[in-house]
């Protein structure tokens, strides 16, 4: 799938949330700091290439899962789960950040508008603030039907930590 699983136990060689539970956040996570390591590593650097391609794996797997509305969901593949802004925010600066970085993939950068316009779209003013929401609250390892259990709120700060990161 080229995606990331939550968490992982080597000991018994299987994940601990699940099959096919990926957890937007998590994935996003991972793409931001790729993104952002090969913004900061040296073209001839040894070793590039390979993340480089672990880049371009990890956005060809993710464009398909951006929704019509430019997010991406809190389980990446499964079209009940909620839309999710810190993923969404972290997938579309850790696309930029590779794009930043010389890479090209088709559709990382229509991908990365869509998202910011969605994420901007999505800010409410209430009383003079400004709340980013649709952020879901701590997220332990689980099943499915777990993560989609798991409360939603605005203003989290890691949320509004990678929409800060996106813009």
């Amino acid at each position: 799938t080229n995606l990331l699983n939550h968490a992982y136990d080597f000991a018994v060689s299987e994940a601990m949330n699940g099959p096919g539970a990926f957890w937007g956040r998590g994935n996003g996570w991972y793409l931001a700091s790729l993104g952002n390591l090969l913004r900061q590593l040296p073209g001839s650097r040894v070793g590039r290439d390979t993340l480089e391609a672990l880049w371009h794996k990890r956005i060809k797997a993710l464009l398909p899962l951006q929704t019509e509305a430019g997010m991406w969901r809190t389980v990446l593949n499964d079209p009940k789960a909620y839309e999710e802004s810190s993923a969404t925010a972290l997938f579309a600066f850790g696309m930029a950040a590779g794009l930043n970085a010389g890479l090209r993939h088709t559709g990382a950068k229509e991908a990365v508008q869509k998202a910011l316009t969605a994420l901007d779209a999505s800010i409410q003013e209430t009383s003079g603030d400004h709340l980013l929401p649709g952020v879901s609250t701590a997220t332990s390892p689980g099943t499915i039907e777990e993560y989609l259990k798991i409360p939603v709120s605005s203003n989290v700060p890691y949320g509004i930590g990678a929409y800060i990161l996106a813009k």
